[in-house]
């Protein structure tokens, strides 16, 4: 029947994180299931929702109307299981959303006191090889149904997971376009980073993971600030790796140039992102999906900034819609990377047209559509 036909929807989340991060400390990854753990409440069918993150650095946000945020099973694997167990026996549930696969266990543990598909949420690289877990990587074959951002990430899954019987659907990130929009630099930001006449080039990243290119930004600074001598590098977020990268600067004498701004609040971003002239992220790692549609390509655009992105990987749309959108480099080449950020620093800045097909309303209402589909097939 017609997911509609049921208005007692009752939905179980397992994810990694979601609320609990003003700062964005923990990434994409909380970002998407926010969304998700969102949308999921706003379908008219749905009663309740059931969520159980496994990592909350701060306080929640707001939670959505319909939401039981679940923090008992925080502080360690045991304590999650059996709080997701005692969850599983309180109600009966009619989905079982599985926000990583390292999470597969305890969803079919659920499952097994809660009867009802579980339907398991893919990103990028975690899903690219085989998990750590023998067990969860047997259970990747017994998944009702598999939701990700990209073609990309199914076709690394099935080529290693093999044939799989789930179905599969699309659901690529989003932003709320309202929280961002163009507009001036900030004179007290400006001031604050020593800002005022220079060009500055931006990257907004968590400081502990190499790939995201930093270092490639790094690397080219010497050669573009003797052609460019106003120009300025701020980098907005925190994490284990700043000390390095502090260090890296100083050895290729830019310290200078560096500006490390550490970890603002989501609602500060919208005005660093504005501070830019160019949004700057050439990821060179060899586990860096090189995913178009990241979040703070997303945001940067949505606040009018030109974005030097290196090639997607992975052929057809992906690198069109990048074409589009960016300056494409290749992240391994200094001489791209260095034309790249001078034609990006050429371009006027200003919000593209059709930045609604990536807005949250778009994204709910494609979620929607999978819950309808998930619930016709359940007989839900």
């Amino acid at each position: 029947m017609e997911a509609r036909a049921n208005p007692r929807l009752r939905i179980l989340a397992l994810v990694p994180d979601a609320f609990g991060d003003p700062s964005g400390t923990l990434g994409g990854i909380a970002l998407y299931n926010r969304d998700v753990l969102t949308a999921a409440c706003e379908h008219p069918s749905v009663e309740r929702v059931v969520a159980l993150p496994r990592l909350m650095p701060d306080r929640p946000e707001p939670l959505p109307g319909k939401l039981e945020y679940v923090t008992r099973g925080l502080g360690g694997r045991a304590r999650y299981v059996l709080a997701v167990l005692r969850e599983a026996v309180r109600g009966r549930f009619d989905l079982i959303l599985c926000g990583h696969l390292n999470l597969l266990p305890a969803a079919f543990l659920a499952r097994a006191l809660a009867p009802a598909p579980v339907v398991t949420f893919v990103y990028g690289i975690e899903a690219w090889q085989p998990t750590r877990s023998r067990l969860a990587n047997a259970l990747v074959r017994r998944v009702h149904a598999f939701v990700s951002i990209r073609e990309l990430t199914m076709e690394r899954l099935r080529a290693w997971a093999g044939r799989l019987p789930a179905r599969d659907f699309l659901l690529e990130t989003a932003i709320h376009l309202e929280r961002y929009g163009g507009g001036h630099k900030d004179p007290a930001l400006v001031d604050r980073y020593g800002l005022r006449g220079r060009r500055v080039l931006l990257t907004v990243a968590r400081l502990d993971e190499r790939y995201k290119g930093i270092d490639e930004t790094l690397e080219v600074l010497p050669d573009l600030a003797r052609e460019l001598p106003d120009l300025v590098y701020l980098v907005v977020g925190g994490g284990p790796d700043r000390p390095r990268l502090e260090e890296k600067a100083r050895a290729l004498g830019v310290h200078d140039r560096v500006v490390f701004a550490g970890a603002v609040d989501d609602r500060d971003k919208a005005v660093h992102y504005r501070l830019a002239d160019a949004y700057v992220m050439p990821g060179t790692g060899h586990d860096f999906d090189r995913y178009p549609l990241r979040y703070a390509f997303l945001e940067a655009l949505a606040c009018g900034i030109p974005i030097v992105a290196p090639r997607p990987l992975g052929a057809g749309e992906d690198e069109g819609r990048a074409a589009r959108l960016y300056v494409l480099v290749d992240p391994f080449d200094r001489a791209s990377i260095i034309a790249g950020v001078k034609t990006a620093l050429a371009r006027p800045r200003g919000v593209p047209e059709g930045l609604q097909a990536f807005s949250y309303e778009s994204f709910r209402g494609r979620f929607h559509a999978i819950l309808d589909a998930l619930c016709t097939r359940a007989g839900a």
